[in-house]
């Protein structure tokens, strides 16, 4: 068999044809998590959340997530300005890269207002902690990272 242009375009074409397959075979296989799967519903009440996360900003200090190596947990501190108040509210863990793993723990903080929940049940990586809560009939809303090693 003699190797001519022909053949040449044939087999350029052979395999530029089995790469698109190929790339149209793996990227069939990826899993893709939304970040929420009631999008639509979040979507219309985005105005409240918008006001949430105006009434953090009018806060003394932050919230502060930090993950102790040590205790193997993750560590929640809120501000002074909610001392001898009550907080209710919930914290979402989310991990942006495997919907599989969030969970939810409920508000309850002890005197000093830090909360810890331990990070056993936590693969290693990057996680995003979005907290819900209300004090005194008025809401607040804040994401934070931090990663778990």
């Amino acid at each position: 068999m003699k190797f001519n242009f022909g053949t040449g375009l044939v087999l350029v074409f052979s395999l530029w044809a089995c790469g698109i397959l190929y790339l149209v075979y793996k990227s069939s296989q990826q899993n893709i998590d939304l970040v929420a799967t009631d999008y639509y519903n979040k979507e219309i009440a985005f105005q409240s959340q918008i006001d949430k996360e105006k009434n953090v900003t009018e806060l003394s200090a932050p919230v502060q997530v930090n993950f102790d190596n040590n205790g193997n947990a993750v560590s929640i501190q809120f501000p002074n300005d909610f001392s001898s108040k009550t907080i209710s509210g919930n914290i979402h863990f989310f991990r942006p890269d495997d919907a599989s793993k969030d969970f939810d723990v409920k508000i309850s903080t002890d005197a000093a207002l830090n909360q810890k929940i331990s990070a056993a049940k936590m693969k290693k990586g990057l996680w995003r902690a979005q907290m819900d809560w209300s004090c005194n009939g008025k809401s607040f809303y804040e994401e934070k990272d931090f990663l778990v090693n």
